[in-house]
């Protein structure tokens, strides 16, 4: 079966499209992912999806699905200390292109950088520190790569920046942008994946929020939100759920003073809610758990 992928892959080879990067920056903070958390991405915007991130039990990494997505790994039996498969970790500069290994991964489950069953850093991973993870997407033949992070202490993978090329089996080089870097919009991002990763707060609005607490967190029942507006923008506050469905929207917007909200959480399913703090100035992102 992968001597006639391989095969239909080649003649492929033959087309010449013209090549154009698409390319996405998370901002400085990046695109926050908890573990066990997986979150489905579909990276081309056609409709299926790629591959998951945290999608495996206790480990930080990705899980390719079947048919569409993988990753770069050194050959097809690289496995790490903790049994998941071995991902390539590449230096800018590298290309990725038809001669890198990607067909066999696609049949082996997971690539992981950390175990939390193990407590254990894959081979090349330091926790914090950036590294560049190669990627191909079967269904629509495209080359791209990933700058990521294994945050070990608190349990998350960031992904700082992602690119792939839209041309069919269009090489690609890792690390290079193509442009200068631009924080996408909220659309754009729920493009990107199912999950809507949270907007990166402008600095402006940052200021306007003065004092800003969200508790418990975890919530149960209800949560309280309580922070000191400074702005003279009206703000609105709207809360949702890992894939982006509002589940509350204050029903008049915030004018400058004191603001001390208790909104019920006892309807709500537990998982990861966003709470979004949005005026003219830009949008504030806070995270909140839903525990019952």
């Amino acid at each position: 079966m992968k001597k006639a992928l391989l095969f239909s892959f080649a003649l492929c080879l033959t087309l010449s499209l013209q090549a154009e990067l698409h390319y996405t920056s998370y901002g400085p903070n990046g695109w926050h992912i908890d573990m066990n958390e997986n979150v489905v991405v579909d990276i081309d915007n056609d409709g299926a999806n790629d591959f998951y991130v945290n999608g495996w039990n206790n480990e930080l990494g990705f899980v390719p699905i079947f048919g569409k997505g993988c990753f770069s790994s050194p050959n097809g039996s690289a496995t790490t200390i903790f049994g998941s498969r071995e991902l390539t970790i590449h230096q800018a500069g590298d290309i990725m292109d038809a001669s890198v290994n990607t067909f066999e991964f696609i049949d082996d489950g997971r690539g992981s950088g950390y175990s939390a069953d193990t407590d254990q850093l894959a081979d090349g991973w330091v926790s914090g520190e950036d590294r560049y993870v190669a990627f191909f997407i079967f269904g629509s033949g495209r080359f791209g790569w990933m700058r990521v992070a294994m945050d070990v202490p608190n349990q998350k993978v960031i992904i700082k920046e992602m690119a792939y090329d839209t041309e069919y089996y269009g090489e690609i080089e890792i690390g290079y942008t193509g442009q200068a870097a631009t924080v996408p919009t909220i659309d754009s991002k729920e493009k990107l994946s199912s999950f809507e990763a949270p907007p990166v707060a402008t600095e402006e609005i940052e200021k306007d929020l003065q004092e800003l607490s969200v508790f418990p967190n975890p919530a149960n029942e209800l949560v309280n939100i309580n922070f000191d507006y400074q702005g003279v923008d009206q703000l609105s506050i709207i809360v949702v759920n890992s894939v982006g469905k509002e589940v509350f929207r204050n029903a008049t917007n915030v004018s400058t003073g004191t603001v001390n909200l208790e909104i019920s959480t006892s309807t709500w399913n537990s998982g990861i809610y966003f709470i979004k703090f949005q005026s003219e100035k830009g949008v504030k992102t806070e995270r909140l758990s839903v525990a019952k």
